[in-house]
C-alpha cells in the first residue's frame, strides 16, 4: 500500500514530534553545574493546598509562605518554635527597630539593614 506523499509527510512529522515528548515530571537540568563550579540543587515539594497570594504583605497561610520564603525575604520573621507569646527576631536587619516617639504623637521607627543588603 503507498502513501500518497502528504499523507507519508504528515505521518513522518506527526512521529517526529511525537519522538520528541517526554512524561518525565521531574527532567534533568540543562546544565550540570552552575557558572560557579557548584551542583544545580532542585527541590520537588508538594503542596496539599493552592497559594492563595504571593503578595507579601497578604501572607496569611502556610502554602503562600513555603512558595514566598525562599524567593524573597524579609526585615522581620517570627522566631522558631516560640510561640507563646510569639516573639519577632531580624532577618535582614542588624537588629530589633529602634522605637522613638515623638511629643506630637507620632512614632519613629529606625532599622538598620545587614551589611550587603539594601532596602528600597
Amino acid at each position: 500500500m503507498k502513501f500518497p506523499p502528504a499523507r507519508a509527510a504528515c505521518f513522518l512529522s506527526l512521529c517526529l514530534f511525537l519522538s520528541g515528548c517526554d512524561n518525565d515530571p521531574n527532567p534533568k537540568p540543562l546544565h550540570e553545574k552552575r557558572p560557579d563550579g557548584s551542583p544545580w540543587v532542585v527541590k520537588y515539594y508538594y503542596l496539599n493546598d493552592e497559594v492563595k497570594s504571593l503578595d507579601p504583605q497578604n501572607i496569611y497561610d502556610q502554602q503562600s509562605q513555603i512558595v514566598l520564603e525562599p524567593v524573597q525575604d524579609c526585615l522581620l520573621q517570627y522566631a522558631a518554635m516560640k510561640t507563646d507569646p510569639y516573639e519577632v527576631e531580624p532577618c535582614l536587619l542588624e537588629s530589633m527597630p529602634e522605637i522613638t516617639h515623638n511629643a506630637d504623637g507620632t512614632v519613629d521607627y529606625l532599622v538598620q539593614a545587614q551589611a550587603g543588603n539594601s532596602l528600597p
